[in-house]
């Protein structure tokens, strides 16, 4: 069998059923709305709320020096700056390996059948005619692929389950000198680097491993020929966090940090890799918070467009009946589902600004009010005057 296969399904769907498949398609975009407009007014809240928060604690930090901790400092904002540093060495039982460091990441990865699916749509009058292609081919992938989904199972089977998953072994104990660093700060310390299984290594694994598991590049190939692998074959490989230097900016509790409460409901626990004064640190939260702000703000629109769209498709597909008409009322209904959502999107952040940024949110809902009314104004005045431009003179009209 060779490694990729491709299979090709033609059919056929008549006026009635993409009409069937367009109604039931209006509860989903309907879904879609309902989803949009509230993510879309929550996301300019939590911008405000951060961003604020962040400006509060920008001015609220107090430099300190990790090597000791200063009692007059507990529940204040602090930024510290030093080597994360553990003395414990982390180590998977199960394959021997063993490195000292901060975070010991096991990678599986197993071979499996992939399955991609591509559908293009032809008309014919007032059918649609949709080719569906269906390729297959091997991969690694550190996730089971489930081929009970596939069109086509029959000799595309995967293995239900991996015999062995991908696992991290975390050290119990990261110290910033003399501060505790917790778990969420931990987790972000990142600057994690290959690891190389050695022979050495490969001694400690459990037995019933050994006869199964050899050295390839680096790692463990599970399986017959690592040159030729075959759907089920596994490979293993490993990577270290190893102590380095962090800067952090959290609040000081006891021997540890934890996030920092600000006044608009926000928390702050920040985290970089190597020397980052305090400013810097918040500039970064900062620029990385509007970053993620216009993110939310794209997939609210693209909720808005498509549950538009899915909510009038059983307009298009009605006047599809006869197919000229119904190919000009598909771009109207394109063209109109894509205004729409802009408005729908701008009119909900402009509330979202009223209620979070009442001096910005207000002039702005103003002065888009004032260019309406101007516009409509415009027009009116400019159809008035060929109105009159038009009309024949009195004098004329005497005349005749």
């Amino acid at each position: 069998m060779s490694e990729n296969e491709t299979f090709t399904e033609v059919t056929e769907e008549s006026w009635f059923d993409r009409l069937r498949s367009a109604i039931k398609g209006v509860a989903t975009g309907l879904l879609f709305l309902v989803i949009a407009l509230p993510l879309l007014f929550w996301n300019e809240g939590r911008a405000v709320r951060t961003a604020r928060g962040l400006e509060e604690g920008a001015g609220a930090v107090v430099p300190v020096k990790p090597d000791r901790l200063d009692p007059a400092n507990e529940g204040k904002l602090i930024h510290a700056t030093g080597p994360a540093t553990t003395h414990e060495t982390l180590r998977d039982d199960l394959f021997g390996v063993s490195a000292a460091g901060i975070r010991l990441v096991r990678q599986v990865e197993m071979y499996q059948w992939k399955e991609t699916r591509r559908t293009t749509h032809k008309k014919q009058g007032s059918k649609k005619v949709k080719v569906t292609t269906y390729d297959y081919e091997k991969v690694w992938s550190s996730e089971p692929i489930g081929s009970r989904a596939f069109k086509h199972e029959e000799g595309h089977e995967n293995p239900a389950r991996m015999p062995y998953e991908s696992k991290t072994f975390s050290a119990a104990k990261v110290a910033l000198g003399a501060i505790e660093l917790p778990p969420s700060l931990v987790a972000k310390i990142g600057g994690a680097r290959d690891l190389p299984v050695t022979s050495r290594m490969a001694l400690g694994m459990e037995p019933r491993l050994a006869a199964r598991a050899r050295l390839v590049g680096g790692g463990y190939y599970i399986g017959r020929w690592p040159s030729r692998p075959a759907v089920g074959d596994l490979r293993v490989r490993y990577r270290v966090v190893a102590p380095a230097t962090v800067s952090v900016v959290a609040r000081q509790a006891g021997g540890t940090l934890a996030p920092f409460d600000t006044s608009t409901g926000s928390t702050i626990e920040l985290l970089q890799m190597g020397a980052v004064d305090a400013p810097t640190m918040f500039k970064t939260a900062q620029e990385g918070q509007r970053t993620l702000t216009w993110i939310l703000r794209g997939v609210g629109l693209a909720l808005l467009f498509f549950g538009l769209l899915l909510v009038f498709a059983p307009i298009a597909v009605v006047a599809d009946f006869v197919p000229v008409l119904g190919d000009l009322l598909q771009f109207g209904v394109t063209a109109f589902a894509g205004a729409l959502a802009a408005v729908l999107g701008a009119l909900t952040i402009g509330v979202a600004w009223i209620a979070y940024r009442p001096l910005l949110g207000i002039p702005l809902l103003v002065g888009a009010a004032g260019l309406i009314v101007g516009l409509k104004l415009l027009g009116h005045g400019r159809s008035h005057k060929g109105g009159q431009q038009d009309r024949p003179p009195r004098a004329a009209l005497s005349n005749t």
